[in-house]
């Protein structure tokens, strides 16, 4: 397929049809009739020779074909966008901006939730897909699948930009009749006891995997959960513990009947950071996005430099 007999007005229509994966809703992202977009899938699909968009039950899928070109079409538009029109200022109270962020479960509760109930009035137009934060992070950001990624500030790329947001510390989590540390956890029982303890994906190494590896001991997990919201579900009733960060620890114990101890062994804070392709350095979405994150952030400031850990018990 040559250049020249390809219709570049085609390519915002293939970004909707392979993003929303319907022709109805494609259609009235694009302000074009239903009729108008299934003659543009028709000729898209003419072009690369493939059906693109298939019927899967009653939802529509990308085909094979379909997902391998909508990582390159957003990143062509993206370009597209920004240096040769360029010149339509980014207005948050009036832009339907579909923003994409890739976070985890606490990352989401710590910034995300904080930012998007911040700004439900000032920006209600725009949308946002909250992905978990899959490896490779760089690639994913230079196929333009994500436009922020929320991580550890340890595992920045150096050649993007970032902005840190957030600092926060470690506490241990047990059900409120947990005989055991009615009265305190020191460091021997700490690792005695059985724990909930968070598998992640190899990209956070938060206290989880601080704990198991630093002491020349291995605590006694008893179960593994992937998200931190699990948690809570496996102490209450329980003598198990958990290590959560600490604000996660402050709203479970106010929603379920748990207590909250000191982590009775050093245990390093956790600093996230939001970073984002170096091809949006001068976006004016991106970068009011990320003031918006940061200003949700302040009001925790009491977690940004909480202690990540107390003297170590006896």
């Amino acid at each position: 397929m040559q250049l020249e007999t390809f219709d570049l007005n085609l390519l915002r229509a293939l970004e909707l049809l392979l993003s929303e994966c319907s022709v109805t809703r494609a259609a009235a992202q694009m302000n074009v009739t239903q009729s108008a977009m299934s003659g543009m899938l028709r000729r898209l699909r003419d072009h690369f020779q493939d059906d693109l968009l298939v019927m899967t039950g009653r939802t529509m899928r990308p085909t094979p074909r379909g997902k391998e070109l909508l990582s390159p079409v957003r990143h062509v538009l993206q370009l597209v966008r920004k240096d040769i029109i360029g010149c339509t200022p980014f207005d948050p109270a009036t832009s339907t901006r579909h923003f994409s962020i890739a976070s985890s479960d606490y990352t989401t509760f710590a910034i995300v939730t904080k930012m998007v109930a911040a700004i439900a009035r000032s920006a209600p137009g725009l949308r946002f897909t909250v992905a978990r934060p899959l490896l490779p992070l760089a690639a994913r950001l230079d196929r333009g699948e994500v436009d922020i990624v929320l991580l550890p500030e340890r595992n920045i790329d150096a050649t993007h930009p970032s902005r840190f947001l957030l600092e926060d510390g470690f506490a241990v989590l047990a059900s409120a009749d947990h005989h055991e540390i009615a009265t305190g956890l020191n460091r021997s029982l700490f690792f005695s006891l059985p724990h909930v303890a968070v598998s992640d994906n190899g990209l956070f190494p938060t206290a989880e995997r601080w704990l198991q590896t630093s002491y020349g001991r291995r605590r006694n997990v008893q179960i593994y959960v992937p998200s931190y919201q699990d948690v809570p579900a496996m102490l209450v009733g329980t003598q198990r513990i958990a290590v959560v960060h600490s604000q996660l620890a402050d709203d479970f114990v106010a929603r379920y009947p748990l207590i909250r101890r000191p982590v009775p062994v050093p245990v390093p804070s956790t600093r996230i950071c939001a970073q984002w392709h170096a091809i949006n350095i001068a976006d004016a979405g991106i970068a009011w996005l990320v003031d918006a994150m940061d200003q949700a952030c302040r009001p925790a400031a009491g977690h940004r430099y909480a202690p990540s850990h107390i003297a170590l018990a006896s």
